[in-house]
């Protein structure tokens, strides 16, 4: 855990590995094939939703692997996290009407989304 000092009217804030992994030297462990790492940004703290839902898409993965399921890929389709074969996915495209809530509320807070 690094901390960094504290600022006028502010309290001391502690951070975690994500902020001085990728820091590392050339030869360091964040250069090393599988060696991830990331750092939440303040703005957007993970719910207990997206943890949860990351532990469920992890443990199909590895239930997944363990089955010898391999070119599926894990999808959420609330409430089930289940498998489709990537044949199924590639080449879509799926798309949001835009009429739909999601995009309306997006436009109202003056969100661009690029078109």
């Amino acid at each position: 855990m690094l901390r960094e000092p504290e600022r006028a009217g502010r309290a001391a804030r502690l951070g975690g590995i994500g902020r001085w992994w990728p820091r590392r030297s050339r030869n360091g462990p964040a250069r090393k094939p599988g060696a991830w790492s990331w750092v939440t940004s303040s703005e957007r703290v993970p719910t207990t939703f997206d943890r949860l839902l990351a532990l469920r898409f992890g443990a199909a993965a590895v239930g997944a692997i363990g089955d010898g399921q391999f070119g599926q890929c894990v999808v959420y389709r609330p409430p089930e996290v289940t498998r489709l074969p990537l044949s199924e996915i590639a080449g879509r495209c799926k798309t949001v009407p835009l009429e739909s809530g999601v995009i309306v509320t997006a436009r109202r807070l003056g969100v661009s989304l690029g078109d």
